[in-house]
């Protein structure tokens, strides 16, 4: 009896042993999914504001208040950053839905399905971002952006306003109005990425497509680009500018050397 006694001492100190490691080991799940859940959100984060920085920054400035001088709208708004489940679920689905469809003239697609540069992912964590209200991250990306690009701890102003009576500018602000959301130049190196770096076309013979990059070629693109690459994402600015707007536009790329 001893002996049996002893075993079964054991067996249930044993069974006791492991209940309270699986109590413990259920007691703490919880909590290591919540660290690991925290944990991708501050990486998906952290993404988006390295993405946001080097795409997004040029439009809607490296806090999201747009502002003065940017062609985007605000995006550190309490609407965008609502707790409300209801509103804020409403929310995500327009943010989501305009990065990656676009919106308007301005407002390109940004999703590499719909003819942008970003992957899913990176679609992904900018509404994250945007949901989140993360702009202090915005912001130090930004700062580091400018570092790496231009060896300046500052953050990236918006392009500079030329005067419209100068009929020297015209060209210039007509490029700032419709032009930086999707393109950088000389005068713009923080514009979008969506369409090419525009500096240096007018040093160019002929595009890499082969067309000649003069006056004619460059009217007939902009007022109707799906003339020439059927589906691009670039909208047709026949009926939004005026011939004197698109003449000195024209102009002003030609001179991009």
């Amino acid at each position: 009896m001893g002996a049996e006694r002893r075993i079964a001492t054991v067996v249930a100190m044993g069974m006791v042993l492991i209940s309270t490691i699986v109590l413990v080991y259920l007691f703490n799940e919880e909590n290591r999914r919540d660290t690991e859940a925290n944990a991708q959100v501050e990486t998906s984060l952290h993404r988006a504001a390295e993405t946001y920085a080097s795409n997004c920054v040029a439009c809607h400035g490296p806090e999201g208040l747009a502002g003065e001088g940017r062609q985007g709208i605000p995006l550190n708004t309490p609407d965008n950053q609502t707790t409300d489940p209801v509103l804020g679920e409403q929310r995500t689905e327009i943010i989501q839905e305009t990065i990656e469809r676009g919106r308007g003239a301005i407002m390109p697609p940004w999703l590499d399905t719909e003819g942008g540069p970003l992957n899913q992912q990176q679609v992904n964590d900018l509404v994250l971002l945007i949901r989140e209200g993360a702009w202090d991250q915005a912001l130090e990306a930004d700062i580091e952006h400018n570092i790496e690009l231009h060896g300046v701890a500052g953050t990236s102003t918006p392009p500079p306003v030329p005067t419209p009576a100068d009929p020297s500018q015209l060209g210039l602000t007509v490029f700032q109005t419709n032009c930086i959301a999707c393109h950088k130049s000389n005068d713009f190196p923080d514009g979008g990425a969506v369409g090419p770096d525009l500096t240096g076309l007018g040093a160019m013979e002929t595009t890499p497509s082969g067309n000649p990059v003069d006056a004619e070629y460059l009217s007939a693109w902009i007022s109707d680009p799906q003339s020439f690459i059927p589906g691009t994402v670039m909208p047709a600015f026949g009926d939004t500018l005026t011939p004197d707007q698109l003449d000195a536009v024209v102009e002003y790329l030609l001179n991009l050397e």
